[in-house]
């Protein structure tokens, strides 16, 4: 086996190397390094005092977690104020002249009028009112937030809500462009969009959100609120979506009078286009510079300059494009006048890393020559400083590209809609366009980043979005692009992308999208410019775990006797298409391995790890007592919402006799405290670190499991309660390190969460998912005082792509 070094592993908090909008690209779920222009503002942020369980349920005031708290006035001098306010915090300095090392929060209460998600732990979203002109940027990171309900909060960023939210200024990769780091955020008014109201509502009834979360926006008495909740819930038996629909009309109703005299809120067209929705842009990317107009509008166009690429010379690399620029700068430039302007025609390829689109058809581009991840790059370096250097070198290997319609085919701006569109990340493009430097950048020789303004472009490869591949097909049937250039584009013959425009159905050309977006994620990204040589070597290393540890398939059609479940529903409701499934699932193998043991008439003990909002635990106590088991089941959850409704799902299935809650952190419950011995651990999608507390459960009190796990990267700092079984006494209980328990190094466990996590390629995914399956089997194995029967299994992954099953059963 390699011999990998024991280093200890810097795991940081956060890359604040996102332009306004991040891209998936940048955005992997593992740890990122930091720039060191950012470390003071992080280092002065960790300082803060994080709630409390009781504070978050109380909802402590905002002035209490910060030294200094600015209101913010939304209008169109809040960018300015923040960029200044960037400007001095780099300066180690403050708004308020406060020279200490915390940092002031500034707040801002406004409309969400659009939001840019990136998983399930990250977006942007921007904060604006009617008649200001640029929005105020804000990025809401799970990290960052100081408060635990941050899903309730995440889903909560619907059009239109009214939002006020608390944070430090940040940083972004663009020079002098600010946001606030979101940590703390309240709800203060509702959208005007019924199903938005809806939304929210359901949030609440599944314990996302608290009633008092709501109760300002709705003007109703949080304890009122959450009973008429209730009532609706309660009112459909199966549950319905449209189970909050006479309450959401009632409430909106109750606030029309308001609304309807709301001048502050934000205009939404009615055809929902998402243009409509997007910020206004930069000045400096708004107008080109006037010199460069004149020169464009004195140059003639034909429509043939239009549909082809006029060839300036072969087409140029970005880093031949960007060394080429940095050689201009260094000469002095012959020019009487300082704003006088120079421009140099290029003919360039590259592919597409970030893209941010404005109003009025104006977007801009970072293109670089290779795809390659920003924060990945630099994770097999354990040197800092050189970590950071290399991300920085990675960022100055990027050209700014700006499509702007008063340059691009003379000022046509639906192509330059068109192709801002098209032109997602991921896609190959060639452009010919012109970069402008002034008389005073090239003098000084500032390093000011190039901007190439783009006249011509040529999509070459299509992003394997399926978004992207449709709307490039509808494209084609309008002939707003060639049929030649969507062909290859989509890496097709050009005779099948005639008969897919020929095709008269909608539905039939988005089936061929979705067909031709499947085959291009296949070959999206070279796996050796995304995936580290140390990375590969470490799922080489333990490729014997997965020898030992097999995956097994369960079938996909659950026993008869697993027929009965919690919850009914229409084929199209989402619960019966995916929820349900993955519950009978887990009850089946459940119920295989209870009967392997036990008979009928026993009394079976139960600990559900991380389980708070009851589905499971509900749903195993109907089918185990269906089939004839005494069953006790012990819930343990560190959120107190999922505890309270899980609660309350159990009062309405008159379970409560069988299915107990506990509220307490699963690594340090004492659940003998709570029911005498444990038959049998159970998890459904245990994030992270949760699965190897639940087989520590499971071992200390000699339990079979069943134990299904998920999001990899999840709670790192969960500690894996661990019984010596020589010496069992209460002394020689302890709390273990993940990767103590496993007993892999840090570095190298680090990198197989990360290739567990990974999109672009769901066959090296899977094999890092099996061998951390195994690695966790192995650990069950050595730490096992009684003999077990180990296996892991799958059940399918229409039902959830966490499909890997851990099986543990005593044979004693």
């Amino acid at each position: 086996m390699p011999c990998y070094s024991n280093a200890p592993v810097l795991l940081l908090l956060l890359v604040l190397s996102l332009s306004g909008q991040a891209f998936a690209w940048q955005t992997q779920p593992r740890c990122q390094h930091i720039r060191r222009s950012e470390k003071r503002f992080l280092d002065s942020s960790s300082k803060l005092q994080l709630c409390s369980a009781v504070d978050q349920n109380q909802g402590v005031g905002t002035q209490s977690r910060w030294k200094d708290v600015v209101k913010l006035d939304l209008n169109d001098n809040a960018v300015p104020r923040l960029q200044q306010q960037l400007h001095q915090q780099q300066s180690n300095d403050s708004l308020l002249d406060n020279k200490s090392d915390e940092p002031i929060a500034l707040q801002v209460e406004g409309y969400l009028t659009s939001q840019r998600g990136f998983g399930n732990s990250f977006c942007f979203f921007d904060i604006s009112r009617r008649g200001v002109q640029v929005p105020v940027q804000a990025m809401f990171k799970r990290q960052a937030f100081l408060c635990s309900n941050f899903d309730g909060f995440m889903k909560s960023l619907v059009p239109g809500v009214r939002l006020c939210i608390t944070g430090p200024v940040a940083p972004t990769r663009n020079p002098g462009e600010a946001l606030i780091l979101v940590q703390d955020m309240k709800i203060q008014g509702l959208p005007h969009n019924p199903q938005h109201v809806r939304k929210l509502l359901r949030l609440v009834s599944e314990g996302l959100l608290d009633a008092s979360d709501l109760a300002k926006a709705t003007q109703v008495d949080a304890t009122e609120l959450a009973n008429e909740i209730e009532q609706a819930t309660r009112s459909q038996t199966p549950p319905s979506p449209k189970a909050f629909n006479g309450l959401a009309k009632r409430i909106l109703l109750d606030l029309k009078e308001q609304h309807d005299n709301d001048e502050a809120y934000p205009c939404f067209a009615s055809d929902h286009k998402y243009t409509t929705n997007l910020p206004l842009a930069p000045p400096d990317i708004r107008q080109p510079p006037p010199a460069f107009i004149s020169n464009i509008q004195e140059e003639s166009y034909s429509k043939e300059d239009h549909d082809t690429l006029r060839i300036v010379s072969e087409s140029m690399s970005v880093q031949d494009v960007l060394l080429e620029q940095d050689g201009r700068l260094q000469n002095s430039f012959d020019a009487a006048s300082k704003n006088s302007v120079s421009t140099t025609t290029i003919d360039m390829v590259g592919w597409v890393q970030n893209r941010r689109r404005f109003r009025d058809s104006v977007t801009v581009l970072e293109v670089v020559d290779s795809m390659v991840p920003v924060g990945a790059a630099a994770d097999n370096i354990p040197d800092q400083n050189l970590a950071e250097d290399q991300i920085d070198a990675l960022w100055n290997q990027r050209l700014k590209c700006v499509i702007n319609p008063q340059v691009l085919f003379c000022q046509n701006s639906t192509r330059a809609n068109m192709y801002g569109q098209l032109l997602a990340p991921g896609s190959q493009v060639r452009m010919v366009g012109s970069i402008v430097a002034t008389a005073a950048h090239e003098k000084t020789g500032n390093s000011v980043p190039s901007v190439m303004w783009v006249q011509n472009v040529e999509l070459l490869h299509s992003s394997w979005r399926p978004s992207s591949v449709q709307y490039l097909i509808e494209q084609a049937v309008a002939q707003e692009i060639k049929l030649i250039e969507a062909a290859q584009a989509l890496k097709i013959p050009n005779e099948k992308m005639g008969s897919i425009v020929a095709m008269n159905e909608a539905t039939t050309r988005e089936w061929e999208a979705a067909e031709i977006s499947r085959k291009l994620q296949q070959q999206a990204m070279d796996l050796s410019r995304q995936v580290g040589p140390e990375a590969l070597k470490v799922i080489d290393c333990y490729a014997y775990l997965r020898e030992q540890y097999p995956i097994h398939d369960v079938a996909d059609n659950p026993k008869a006797a697993l027929e009965a479940t919690d919850f009914m529903s229409n084929r199209s409701n989402r619960w019966k298409r995916k929820k349900e499934p993955q519950l009978d699932c887990m009850s089946q193998q459940v119920v295989d391995v209870l009967q392997r043991r036990h008979s009928s008439n026993d009394t079976i003990r139960i600990l559900d790890c991380g389980g708070g909002k009851g589905f499971l635990a509900n749903h195993l106590a109907r089918t185990l007592g269906n089939l004839g088991f005494d069953v006790r089941i012990l819930v343990v959850d560190v959120a107190e919402s999922a505890i309270k409704n899980g609660r309350r799902r159990t009062e309405n299935q008159n379970l409560t006799d069988i299915v107990e809650y506990v509220l307490a952190d699963a690594s340090t419950v004492d659940v003998s405290s709570y029911i005498d011995g444990v038959d049998l651990v159970v998890a459904l999608h245990a994030c992270g670190a949760l699965t190897d507390v639940a087989l520590g459960h499971a071992i200390n009190h000699e339990a079979s499991f069943v134990i299904c796990p998920c999001c990899f990267c999840s709670n790192p700092s969960l500690r894996v309660p661990h019984q010596n079984r020589r010496n069992a006494t209460q002394e020689s209980k302890k709390l273990l390190p993940v990767d103590e328990w496993l007993n892999i190094d840090s570095r190298r466990f680090d990198l197989l969460k990360g290739l567990a996590e990974l999109q672009s390629d769901i066959t090296l995914s899977n094999q890092a998912v099996h061998t951390i399956c195994g690695m966790r089997l192995a650990a069950a194995e050595r730490n096992t005082a009684v003999p077990m029967k180990l296996s892991l299994r799958a059940f399918p992954v229409a039902f959830s792509t966490r499909n890997f099953c851990l099986i543990g059963e005593t044979r004693s």
